[in-house]
């Protein structure tokens, strides 16, 4: 279950179930950890190690190539959930996290997911990108975001979602790091391949191939071909 209230009420009717709520990266693999014990078979606790591994190495690269980062060279983030009610992702948040990991900062100043803001207030923050939820629908034209200068200087990028929504709570968190920070640095990472890293990872975890489509149309946050 997404969170300990709900489980617990699950408890109390006498289903077995477990709290699989995070907010941080440890807790994310402290969360996979506990599918994989309660899945119980081999090739689960297998493909939790497998995935700590991939998660612990990316984790790692990412922190040695931004650690000499002024400052003022990490990009001001704002990650919108949505547009109507307009809301957007703050502090202590999985995608504040991944914000951080891949070199930039979280422009929001409120905390948690899904926050109701005013345009006004964005308009203050003054965004240097803006990451739009995939779910977000789309911006309307008469919008007064698209006065922003991150929308203006093309800074303005809707995310990938493949499997799920990859900026959001699912185990395609690996690739999400490795966009964003792509995205947000791309001289720094120039040697990084995300079309290389997608084809490796829904094969490792998934046991898929991706076609070039497929890899285009993820990216794209486009659904899969018909």
């Amino acid at each position: 279950m997404p969170t300990a209230a709900k489980a617990q009420e699950l408890r109390r009717a006498g289903v077995t179930a477990l709290a699989a709520e995070y907010m941080t990266m440890p807790d994310m693999l402290a969360s996979l950890d506990m599918s994989a014990e309660a899945i119980g078979t081999l090739e689960a606790h297998n493909t939790a190690k497998r995935y700590h591994q991939e998660m612990e190495r990316v984790l790692e690269l990412l922190k040695f190539r931004t650690a000499q980062l002024h400052e003022t060279e990490r990009p001001r983030v704002l990650h919108i959930a949505r547009f109507s009610p307009l809301q957007v992702d703050g502090e202590k948040t999985l995608i504040d996290a991944w914000i951080q990991a891949a070199g930039g900062t979280n422009a929001a100043r409120v905390t948690g997911n899904h926050r109701p803001v005013s345009f006004e207030q964005i308009a203050v923050w003054n965004p240097d990108v803006v990451i739009v939820d995939s779910s977000a629908g789309e911006l309307p034209a008469t919008s007064p975001l698209r006065t922003l200068s991150a929308f203006k200087q093309q800074k303005w990028w809707i995310n990938p979602k493949g499997v799920f929504a990859w900026d959001r709570y699912g185990c395609e968190e690996l690739l999400q790091v490795q966009w964003a920070a792509k995205m947000l640095h791309p001289t720094l990472f120039a040697d990084l391949d995300i079309r290389t890293a997608m084809r490796n990872f829904y094969n490792i975890f998934f046991h898929y191939h991706l076609s070039e489509d497929d890899i285009s149309r993820i990216l794209a946050a486009k659904p899969p071909a018909p």
